[in-house]
């Protein structure tokens, strides 16, 4: 009965390595096929997310360059308005060196008339006292 239990056993070892061994192939087979499923999906996905990034870089880019041309613009519009400011400060900077010309060449021509007006009151003046001082001597000549 020893005999027989031993075979039972032996049989029945022999069959589970047996199986086992076979199983062990089929469940590596069965792993690799999921693993290598499982890297495509992530490669897939992978895939997708860097054509995503990449249209979004496409757009950003668009995007980058069109505020560029408006910088572009602006900048212009800023240095037209600089140098139409520039302009218009020569402008009234000359238009004030005229007036103040002017008005130097009025105040001088009014400040000769002014003196020779003065020098020719001055004159009178000193022309009536003259004959002020006659007519005294005259009188005061009379009166004696």
């Amino acid at each position: 009965m020893m005999e027989t239990l031993l075979a039972i056993l032996s049989t029945a070892s022999v069959t589970a390595l047996v199986t086992w061994a076979s199983t062990k192939g089929k469940t590596k087979a069965e792993t690799a096929k999921i693993v290598a499923e499982t890297y495509g999906k992530i490669v897939d996905d992978l895939r997708s997310q860097m054509k995503f990034q990449g249209e979004q870089l496409n757009q950003q880019t668009i995007q980058i360059t069109k505020m560029q041309e408006r910088e572009l613009e602006h900048m212009k519009m800023i240095n037209r308005h600089d140098k139409e400011k520039k302009e218009l400060i020569a402008k009234h900077h000359k238009e004030i060196t005229e007036l103040n010309d002017k008005h130097h060449k009025e105040k001088t021509k009014l400040i000769t008339a002014h003196q020779i007006a003065e020098t020719e009151l001055k004159a009178e003046i000193q022309k009536l006292k003259n004959d002020l001082g006659s007519r005294m001597d005259e009188i005061e000549n009379k009166l004696q």
